[in-house]
């Protein structure tokens, strides 16, 4: 939860992470959070007022997304 919003992170089948948020009662559309396929779990934290998704690609890469809190 990061600023009263519920955030929902997924890996599909084929890799790729998608993110949506809840804010009251209605849910956003699935976006893509990372364009690269991940390997790992990712890693989600909140940090400095913000989402933080960590996560490893087939090659070793870092890659990441961030969400800050906020209107």
């Amino acid at each position: 939860v990061l600023d009263g919003d519920l955030h929902l992170v997924a890996r599909r089948r084929d890799g790729g992470l998608w993110h949506r948020r809840r804010h009251g009662l209605e849910w956003s559309e699935w976006v893509r959070a990372i364009g690269a396929m991940t390997v790992d779990d990712p890693a989600l934290v909140v940090a400095g007022g913000a989402l933080v998704l960590v996560a490893r690609t087939g090659t070793g890469e870092l890659v990441g997304a961030r969400w800050a809190a906020g209107p």
